[in-house]
């Protein structure tokens, strides 16, 4: 293979650079340097050029470097490229880290033309043969901020970083009493919103078959300030006691019994009580249910029923009773038989209203060869009746109405 052209060659121990240009007049070039003694001997402070490669041809360019150093107390080792090829436009990585094995900081970048992934860590160790490494990432793969998550250990204490962005994050730690078959205690930070050192410890135990205990107490660790909860639960509910000197002291009662024909429920906070009981209706011809309840001493009711034995007999409800001024009951009612050819029937309507608040009507028919009886309506004390009294076979015979 022969060249024909124009060449220049510089060259020195430790670098060449070969410029090379054929007829065609579009330059050729290959440059190359390394000085690596001083990184391979760990005897470097401060960041240079480690090594370096450039290439030209055809219009196109590649360049790359590598710089760094290291000591016994840290590494450095950054690489650089650039080229004018649009899968490769650009590329970074630098790895920085301390070299103490007692605690050390470090940081990962890497950067592929418009990714970029980036990691800030932290490493230390502690009493008790413990540790803590606690870990910043950053990436354009998602556009939330930055997620920081760290674990550590010191002794038999557990240790959980969660957060994200600058400074949003909280640090707990959890150790167990008795390998948790009796409590916990650890530490909360919370820096964002001043919270550090915050002490908890939570005692737990079972003096009978269905009861369990729990005592919390918090030291928030400023002038003072504690908390102390206690809470009680068995089969019927939870009883809680809350004393601060911020909050103050407070009580909390939760209740609920069920069985197969109701249940009852009772929340309260200190003097403020809901409660709730139920029954239920469930049989061949009738469904019901009925809700009765108290907020804040307050008395309300929800009445449900409808039965039904055919053509013979039905009934049905819905009433409410609300403790609200002019809403003191709603709904309505109804009853009707048709057994030996009388016909019987009563209904009654509820409504929110101070001019007409309830109608009434009733139905009383004998249907055995004429029909004699009445049908009355009464609305807010108004009352309509109709009576009639036909007998016959036919009304041209005998009728009566008043």
């Amino acid at each position: 293979m022969n060249f024909n052209g124009k060449a220049n060659i510089k060259s020195s121990k430790a670098s060449f650079d070969i410029s090379f240009t054929p007829p065609s007049g579009q330059n050729i070039r290959i440059a190359a340097s390394y000085d690596v003694q001083d990184f391979i001997a760990g005897t470097g402070d401060e960041e240079k050029e480690l090594a370096s490669l450039s290439l030209e041809f055809e219009g196109n360019a590649m360049d790359f470097s590598l710089h760094g150093f290291r000591n016994d107390d840290r590494l450095y080792v950054m690489i650089h490229g650039t080229s004018s090829f649009a899968v490769l436009k650009m590329f970074h990585l630098k790895l920085d880290s301390e070299l103490n094995t007692q605690e050390r900081d470090g940081t990962f970048e890497l950067t592929f033309n418009d990714f970029k992934f980036n990691v800030s860590n932290h490493f230390e160790k502690r009493e008790n043969n413990g540790y803590y490494f606690r870990s910043k990432i950053e990436s354009t793969l998602t556009p939330l901020p930055a997620l920081i998550i760290g674990l550590g250990r010191e002794g038999e204490e557990r240790i959980i970083t969660i957060g994200y962005g600058e400074d949003k994050e909280i640090t707990f730690s959890v150790e167990g009493k008795n390998n948790f078959l009796s409590g916990f205690s650890g530490k909360v930070d919370i820096p964002s919103i001043g919270y550090e050192g915050v002490e908890y410890d939570v005692d737990y135990s079972f003096p009978g078959d269905n009861h369990l205990q729990i005592k919390v107490e918090i030291d928030l660790n400023e002038n003072g300030q504690e908390v102390e909860a206690t809470f009680f639960l068995d089969s019927e509910g939870i009883k809680a006691r809350l004393s601060s000197a911020v909050l103050g002291d407070h009580s909390l009662r939760v209740r609920r019994s069920v069985s197969p024909d109701g249940f009852y429920a009772e929340a309260g906070l200190d003097d403020y009580n809901l409660k709730l009981r139920g029954g239920f209706k469930n049989e061949d011809t009738a469904r019901g249910v009925q809700l009765e309840g108290e907020v804040f001493g307050k008395r309300f009711l929800i009445d449900t029923l409808f039965q039904s034995e055919g053509k013979r007999y039905s009934e049905g409800k819905l009433i409410i009773h609300t403790p609200f001024h002019g809403m003191e009951k709603m709904g309505g009612l109804f009853t009707w038989s048709n057994q030996n050819k009388k016909i019987m029937a009563h209904a009654e309507l509820h409504l929110p209203s101070y001019t007409t608040p309830t109608i009434t009507g009733e139905i009383s028919l004998d249907l055995k060869k004429k029909i004699n009886g009445y049908v009355t309506l009464d609305v807010a004390g108004e009352e309509f009746t109709l009576k009639c009294n036909l007998a016959g076979s036919s009304i041209s015979q005998v009728y009566r109405l008043t």
